[in-house]
């Protein structure tokens, strides 16, 4: 999708209802254990990235970039950021060497093969 009609159509799946939005978070999240009540999701702008944030309070808010709408990868990309909560990954001292090299790449073997290492 490309252009003014690709532009269009990702407008429209921006509009994807809270309920299956929360539906897919629910799924996903129980297959890892984890509590849906402290993880919030919504959708980011067309090029802003998908990522994961802790609050001070212990929420958890994952922005789902629109491009991974775009490119139909919207589920794939929620496990990925679910598993960096996971593996706590958010937790105590972060290091870039560490995320680079270690928490990244095991997101990604989960969010692809479901594999948790």
């Amino acid at each position: 999708m490309t252009g003014k009609k690709g532009k269009q159509n990702l407008k429209e799946m921006l509009q994807m209802p809270t309920k299956e939005l929360s539906d897919l978070l629910r799924e996903e999240a129980a297959k890892l254990g984890l509590n849906t009540h402290i993880i919030v999701v919504r959708f980011g702008g067309e090029y802003e990235p998908s990522k994961v944030t802790k609050f001070k309070n212990g929420i958890y808010e994952i922005v789902l970039s629109g491009l991974s709408i775009l490119f139909d990868n919207l589920r794939s990309t929620l496990r990925h950021e679910l598993y960096h909560i996971y593996d706590g990954h958010l937790e105590g001292k972060r290091s870039f060497i560490k995320y680079l090299f270690i928490q990244e790449p095991r997101a990604v073997i989960y969010q692809y093969l479901g594999i948790k290492l």
